[in-house]
């Protein structure tokens, strides 16, 4: 079943997804960067992250921003003119 047809696909799944896309990020790269060094058990946390599973994915959960931090965003994925960022929010 794919992702669209699938009525237990997760808001999480798609927002991961999304943002590792639009980083350039794999999902083993993904998984280094959150802090882990066995990727095999980083990517089976991953995909229990993204079914739902929020018990044995926390110290996963931990990681995600520090992941995302060194990343750069891919071409067209910045924000428009005029648009602020959360960081800049602050």
């Amino acid at each position: 079943m794919s992702e669209s047809t699938n009525p237990r696909s997760l808001a999480i799944q798609a927002l991961i997804l999304d943002r590792c896309r639009a980083l350039g990020l794999s999902r083993s790269e993904l998984v280094r960067r959150a802090g882990f060094k066995n990727v095999a058990k980083g990517i089976r946390r991953l995909d229990e992250l993204c079914g739902g599973e929020l018990q044995k994915t926390e110290w996963l959960m931990k990681g995600l921003p520090s992941a995302r931090a060194g990343a750069k965003p891919r071409r067209g994925c910045l924000p428009r003119d005029g648009e602020a960022t959360r960081r800049d929010q602050m």
